[in-house]
């Protein structure tokens, strides 16, 4: 589709917001700012744009590496924005609200993105402030901020998802997942 809307669940309504100044918004990512406003990626290329629901308009923003197809945005204490690039994979990228800009956030020590269908599977922030990524290969790995606007993080591999009965490792394409209130990920693989 190339329109999005907002449903408000008290007059159980639904009210068309438009978009962001391209169509095609399914299967491109998307993420609630801490500030409230949306921030959205375009499925063809690298533009984001940011919708104030205050004023109820879309604004560009930076222009990410490639294109947000298909991948998991995480909103990370800073209030900036992580993920792992599904069309430039293994390289991750950082929104920075305060500058509008992306910028570069290091790369996965492990392959998360399926390379045949560019895939990838949830990414949860932890209690603890690192980036649960969870792939599309049976591989996981951690992201941990930098904790300031212009630092890449780092990256380190998470355990790999168990194996099936004929040791395939089982895994988490385009899959759902939660964080419990204990602190552990619930996921489907």
């Amino acid at each position: 589709t190339d329109t999005a809307e907002v449903y408000d669940p008290v007059a159980d309504t639904w009210t068309s917001i438009g978009n962001p100044g391209w169509g095609h918004l399914g299967d491109a990512a998307a993420c609630l700012l801490a500030d409230g406003r949306l921030l959205a990626g375009n499925l063809s290329d690298g533009r984001t744009a940011v919708y104030d629901p205050g004023t109820d308009v879309w604004t560009a923003t930076g222009t990410m590496a490639a294109r947000s197809n298909e991948e998991s945005w995480t909103l990370l204490p800073d209030g900036s924005v992580v993920t792992v690039s599904c069309a430039n994979h293994p390289h991750a990228e950082r929104y920075i609200p305060s500058t509008g800009a992306w910028i570069g956030a290091g790369s996965t020590p492990v392959e998360l993105v399926q390379a045949s269908s560019i895939e990838i599977g949830p990414a949860l922030l932890m209690p603890d402030g690192r980036v649960f990524c969870a792939g599309a290969t049976g591989h996981t790995a951690l992201y941990t901020p930098s904790g300031d606007a212009t630092g890449t993080g780092t990256w380190a591999a998470g355990p790999d998802f168990p194996a099936d009965a004929q040791g395939r490792l089982l895994k988490a394409k385009d899959a759902p997942a939660a964080l419990l209130p204990n602190g552990r990920v619930l996921c489907v693989a």
